[in-house]
């Protein structure tokens, strides 16, 4: 997901909220990655901090969980030890960043929905799928360098389509043509 400087912030919160912790991030088309304009980013980061702080971790056949536990404990494993490597590389987790628990949880394989930011375009973090529930924001320098980092993936970015200006959630201005 990309997200501009005149970009709708409360719609592009929406989409990366449903994007990254939907289905708790196990799925190849799950946004892992956000690529935010440094001149929106405290806006942005602000407002979906507040978003998945609330998010409520439970079991998938609750219909008061928003984010169910992670398939076993090896794919648990696999995203705790990527936000370990994230704060290696330089991230600054936000929120989240371990083993989800609180009074009456069932059993099960939960990690805290965590947003890291200070995440480099180059880390491993921000070039490999994590499939949990982890979101590394990655700072661009306006249109041509988010396209540049979206562009930089082995596997090619994931996530919704462009839409014509007057609907895109990200940003009225599309990518350009090949």
């Amino acid at each position: 997901m990309i997200v501009l400087a005149d970009a709708d912030l409360d719609r592009a919160v929406d989409a990366v909220l449903h994007g990254a912790f939907g289905q708790a991030g196990q799925r190849c088309s799950a946004t892992s990655r956000a690529v935010v304009d440094r001149r929106v980013r405290d806006a942005f980061l602000a407002r979906l901090v507040k978003r998945v702080a609330a998010l409520r971790v439970g079991p998938g056949d609750d219909p008061d969980s928003e984010v169910c536990p992670v398939v076993d404990p090896v794919r648990m494993r696999a995203a705790l030890d990527t936000v370990a490597g994230a704060r290696r590389d330089g991230g600054t987790v936000l929120c989240g960043g371990g083993p989800a628990a609180r009074p009456g949880l069932p059993e099960g394989c939960y990690v805290q929905p965590t947003v890291i930011r200070d995440v480099p375009w180059d880390s491993e973090l921000a070039q490999e799928e994590v499939f949990g529930p982890v979101l590394a924001v990655v700072d661009a320098d306006g249109f041509d360098d988010a396209m540049r980092i979206a562009n930089c993936r082995e596997r090619g970015p994931t996530g919704p389509a462009p839409l014509p200006p007057a609907r895109t959630t990200a940003s009225s201005r599309r990518p350009p043509r090949r």
